[in-house]
């Protein structure tokens, strides 16, 4: 499984606090930003599943990442930056994350549970 952190993540103070998801899958961390939109799509191609911090994920974006199974939001208004129906339709599970800065274990937890697996991560 390839997990994307496409524009970084305040939860993740320390490369070791990305220990859960590693032991999960690849993990791509880009700590910050991408430039443009171009970059933000080829930070995205290769992902299974996205921890979106606050990038935009349109009708667009959304069609460029054909591998994509999950996306989670790190806060609670993921509809402003994520086009909920297009991940509909193209059985894109979303959730996001009431407790916005929590650790990344609950991010890890929630991707175990969508790839089928029944595995508990500990802090």
């Amino acid at each position: 499984m390839r997990i994307v952190f496409p524009d970084g993540a305040g939860c993740v103070q320390h490369p070791s606090d990305l220990e859960p998801l590693r032991k999960l899958g690849e993990v791509d961390f880009y700590d910050g930003p991408p430039p443009d939109r171009t970059q933000l799509i080829d930070r995205l191609r290769p992902a299974e599943v996205v921890i979106l911090d606050y990038s935009v994920m349109d009708a667009e974006v959304l069609r460029e990442c054909d591998r994509l199974r999950f996306i989670s939001f790190l806060g609670i208004g993921y509809g402003s930056c994520i086009d909920v129906g297009e991940a509909t339709r193209r059985g894109i599970a979303v959730a996001y994350t009431p407790d916005y800065g929590a650790r990344v274990s609950v991010v890890a937890m929630l991707v175990s549970q969508d790839s089928g697996r029944t595995q508990v991560v500990s802090q």
